[in-house]
């Protein structure tokens, strides 16, 4: 989470979209006045967390416009990356379990079994889709107040991240860095994200993040077979 006095943003901070990335590229142009929230693997490098005062790296859209007024929220450009559904909720999982997957994936490997049999991770992954009872789906508040009522200005897409971001630098008027690899030592297998899903678990995702799906135009990219 950010908010830019000096470049007039702020950017919000959805989870499992290379948020991280962002915020700490982003964050490295800002000035002593703003309000800059900080990956927490980062802390202990170098710290430049500062001027929160209540709020949080991972804070709501709601949190955000109500600590920092009507005025500025209106007037400041609001920022935030999106994620295809069915490719994050593969590494929410492995950031959740990543400790035990670690342990699967290696006993998966030592095996030498084929791509083809089904790993312990990806029968539990899909077990997870399953049994997870989202109320609300993940980063839906952090995107949208309502349905095709987004939250941001300007999404940048996980799927074209670094191009986006070059274009976000330029409106702004900022440097173009390149972003840094943050929180990228979770999701241990080189599989496509498609390679988790069977046919229930990807109808799952597609009614639950119906919404999303819908409005960045996201579809399954099947590379099952």
């Amino acid at each position: 989470m950010i908010v830019s006095h000096e470049h007039k943003f702020i950017y919000i901070k959805a989870f499992k979209v290379a948020g991280s990335s962002v915020l700490h590229s982003l964050a490295q142009q800002c000035a002593r006045d703003d309000r800059v929230a900080q990956p927490v693997e980062l802390r202990k490098k170098k710290r430049y967390e500062r001027n929160l005062n209540g709020l949080r790296v991972h804070s709501l859209p709601v949190a955000i416009r109500q600590d920092v007024g009507k005025e500025i929220w209106n007037s400041y450009t609001k920022i935030a990356v999106t994620r295809n559904p069915w490719d994050c909720l593969v590494s929410m999982y492995w950031f959740g379990n990543s400790k035990k997957n670690r342990v699967r994936h290696k006993k998966h490997k030592k095996a030498k079994e084929r791509v083809g049999d089904c790993p312990d991770y990806v029968a539990e992954f899909r077990r997870f889709v399953a049994k997870t009872h989202f109320a609300n789906p993940f980063n839906r508040n952090h995107l949208f107040w309502n349905r095709n009522d987004p939250v941001a200005d300007i999404y940048l897409r996980f799927e074209s991240l670094q191009d986006d971001y070059n274009k976000l630098c330029r409106k702004l008027k900022l440097r173009v860095t390149e972003l840094p690899r943050l929180k990228s030592k979770y999701r241990k297998p080189k599989l496509h994200y498609s390679e988790y899903y069977d046919d229930a678990s990807i109808e799952v995702v597609r009614k639950k993040w119906k919404w999303e799906i819908e409005f960045f135009n996201y579809h399954f990219d099947d590379r099952r077979f």
